[in-house]
């Protein structure tokens, strides 16, 4: 139905606009087509703004179910700054929450692995420079890089812990975040400011994304660790402009274990 980078692999003439539909809930998100970093993929978007891209569609309808379900509460935020840029260092300190820093207390791997580890429960806002698929940690004195972390490694590692680690860093879904963001420009500057707005007024994960997502700053959502996965379906809506006066048309069936359908 999709390929790797959300493109369709079938043809939609007609159907004017695309939505997609988490059964049973009934909710619905219209899909919407969006070029980054060079490339034309589809996303599902919550009205919030926070994305899912299409090619992990089997897991979308759970993940985003179990997002409401997740409480948050500032004091279970944990900022890991993995960058050592002074500006971005003057403006967490103004941070009312658990804040570490390669400046400070995160000196190498070993106590990155240790403030996860403790973390069961917790959000980890983890800002940082991605190379490929690596976080970097930037050395304070310059030179080589304090350490490098896999993406995969950082995922696998908040598993086993018990806690949900957002990545902030560029490129980072292409890079294998669970939850990152596409672009690859983003200025850290700005995502402080959107974890300032975020943080204190969010009442679960669904709120703290989709208060951080931002027309520059698309989060993206990719799961393979989703908790419920109903079956669903995606339908091509081929009228209205207004999703809940629209007779929908089926254009796929997708069982969550089975193979999809045309």
């Amino acid at each position: 139905m999709f390929d790797r980078d959300g493109g369709l692999k079938v043809d939609l003439n007609g159907a004017k606009r695309l939505f997609f539909v988490a059964r049973p809930s009934g909710e619905t998100f219209p899909l919407t087509r969006k070029n980054l970093n060079g490339k034309d993929v589809w996303l599902a978007e919550t009205p919030g703004g926070v994305c899912f891209r299409v090619a992990a569609l089997r897991q979308t309808a759970g993940f985003e179910k179990s997002l409401r379900a997740q409480t948050f509460e500032k004091k279970s935020a944990i900022l890991a700054n993995f960058t050592s840029d002074s500006a971005v260092a003057k403006e967490l300190a103004s941070l009312d929450f658990e804040v570490h820093s390669v400046d400070s207390d995160i000196p190498d791997k070993k106590a990155f692995e240790n403030l996860v580890l403790r973390s069961k429960g917790k959000t980890v806002l983890l800002l940082s420079h991605i190379k490929g698929t690596k976080v970097i940690a930037d050395n304070p004195k310059g030179g080589a890089p304090l350490f490098e972390m896999e993406v995969q490694e950082v995922r696998d590692l908040s598993k086993r812990a018990g806690c949900t680690t957002i990545h902030f860093g560029c490129g980072s879904s292409d890079a294998g975040a669970p939850i990152g963001i596409a672009e690859k420009d983003v200025n850290p500057l700005r995502v402080i400011e959107a974890i300032k707005r975020a943080v204190p007024e969010s009442k679960n994960h669904r709120d703290l994304l989709e208060k951080m997502a931002t027309p520059n700053q698309t989060i993206i959502i990719e799961s393979k660790d989703a908790i419920e996965l109903p079956r669903f379906e995606l339908f091509a809506a081929v009228d209205s402009k207004d999703a809940s006066a629209q007779k929908f048309e089926p254009a796929f069936t997708v069982e969550v274990m089975g193979s999809q359908t045309a």
